[in-house]
């Protein structure tokens, strides 16, 4: 099981690894999310934790689910956005 720093790195990494697949800048994800420019450079520095609805809106706007990012590897990451 993970603690809950491990949990929060693994996740800062594939938001951020996925975001960056997708070309995406954190505005961009901030843009198409609605979620805050300076939330999402917290959570990707593993800073800080959103809510599940915040962390919801990220996953759909990255095309993933909030599984797949807290996975070791997220399990699809779309080529186009």
């Amino acid at each position: 099981m993970l603690t809950k720093e491990e949990a929060r790195n693994r996740l800062a990494i594939n938001v951020r690894r996925v975001r960056q697949r997708l070309g995406l800048t954190q505005m961009d994800l901030a843009r198409v999310s609605g979620v805050p420019q300076a939330a999402i450079s917290r959570l990707e520095r593993a800073e800080g934790l959103l809510n599940s609805a915040d962390l919801h809106n990220i996953a759909e706007a990255l095309e993933t689910s909030m599984d797949a990012l807290h996975r070791e590897a997220p399990e699809r990451v779309p080529a186009e956005f």
